[in-house]
């Protein structure tokens, strides 16, 4: 049966809203009239939207690091304001737009409905979620403070997600000239220098070295084509490969941070997540030992993972997390074994290392700055010293053929 708005007055004058189950509007005043009520307004309810739906999101759809930073935002405000998490969900479903947001949304309303705990139904879903979000999580319910928690990752993830974001516009620019300047090589040395040379060898133009160097380039490209991709591809293939075993993956954080000019930054990327999510995750009440767990793998640098996890087994047995760091000068500075020392010395680590975290930051966003400052006119020279001695081999032979006579 359809349900009615009312609204009618008392017998003293006082006006009463509600709503009732009813066949239709001849029984809502029926069952007023028992109630020595007065209709003055009578109106079918609107069907709500419903959100039990089944959703289906698209195939390669995820929930991004924007998607996650605005969900803890949201229902953050929705705890703080004294909703129960159970109707704070259920609002965050009628108020997301996005399939696979709102499909995750309704399984975790269902979950905690079912008495599930907060952080074990983030498990199921670990593709999207870090161990370093499911760990505070769990930590914010433990304690009681999960509204404060999840505020805190969302400024967490938006931190992240702008130092990846700066990352990605330094590279942008250097990369379109990179990428300009091959495209530019390739057609003046494929397709430029061949008809060229047969115009000059019909003129009988004597060719100088620098021509001649251009021109077998040309003719071992053009004669190579297919086995130069072949090659390129099959080298992309093995990297990637390689890039994934356990070997590879311990190679490449080694030599990500020893990079001339990119080495640097990337560190104090990694120093910057590394002093955060410790930070965050012992000011929420987690375990030492549990919260360097959760910290190497937040990190996104196998070195340092297996470093942070090696000093998590001396920390469990008594021993100071700077002591264990000391013997790691290449990865953790001095500046930062000190701080961390001052911090245990005084009993306040999570304060110590947040205020680190922020001095990295900002050392990362100078360095980002720098770097694109430096990197573009080193591109931009090489680009056009390369470039011009194409164009030189190209113009000499004229010249040459010009002062001839």
């Amino acid at each position: 049966m359809p349900n009615y708005i009312y609204e009618a007055t008392t017998p003293a004058g006082g006006i009463v809203k509600g709503e009732i189950t009813a066949p239709n509007k001849k029984e809502v005043i029926n069952y007023l009239s028992t109630k020595a009520l007065t209709p003055t307004f009578i109106e079918l309810k609107k069907k709500e939207r419903t959100i039990l739906r089944p959703i289906r999101a698209p195939i390669f759809a995820k929930i991004t690091t924007l998607d996650k930073a605005e969900f803890g935002a949201r229902l953050s405000a929705l705890l703080k304001a004294g909703i129960s998490l159970t109707r704070a969900l259920e609002i965050l479903v009628l108020g997301t737009e996005k399939p696979i947001m709102k499909k995750f949304l309704l399984e975790l309303k269902s979950g905690i409905e079912k008495g599930q705990p907060f952080h074990q139904i983030l498990e199921e879903h670990k593709k999207d979620f870090s161990p370093f979000f499911i760990g505070l999580v769990k930590a914010g319910e433990e304690s009681g403070n999960l509204d404060r928690i999840l505020d805190e990752l969302s400024v967490s993830l938006r931190k992240d997600y702008a130092l990846i974001k700066k990352m990605q516009s330094a590279a942008f620019y250097p990369t379109l000239l990179l990428t300009a300047a091959i495209l530019i090589m390739s057609f003046l040395i494929i397709y430029v220098i061949p008809r060229l040379v047969t115009s000059y060898s019909q003129a009988g133009i004597e060719l100088p070295a620098i021509t001649v160097a251009i021109i077998q380039i040309s003719s071992f490209l053009r004669r190579n084509v297919l086995g130069i991709l072949i090659a390129i591809v099959l080298s992309i293939i093995i990297f990637r490969f390689f890039k994934k075993t356990p070997k590879g993956e311990l190679f490449f954080a080694k030599i990500s941070i020893r990079l001339p000019l990119l080495g640097d930054l990337f560190q104090k990327m990694v120093l910057t997540r590394f002093c955060r999510t410790l930070s965050m995750l012992l000011k929420s009440g987690s375990a030492f030992g549990e919260a360097l767990e959760i910290t190497s793998d937040s990190v996104g640098n196998t070195a340092y993972k297996k470093i942070i996890l090696g000093s998590k087994e001396m920390v469990v047995k008594g021993i100071p997390l700077s002591n264990c760091l000391k013997d790691y000068p290449n990865y953790f500075p001095a500046l930062l074994l000190g701080t961390i020392s001052v911090g245990e010395e005084a009993g306040k680590l999570d304060e110590m290392l947040a205020t680190i975290s922020d001095f990295y930051e900002d050392e990362v966003d100078r360095k980002t700055q720098t770097l694109t400052s430096v990197v573009e006119p080193i591109l931009l020279l090489v680009m056009g010293v390369i470039v011009g001695f194409i164009a030189l081999s190209v113009v000499l032979p004229i010249y040459q053929f010009i002062s001839a006579f």
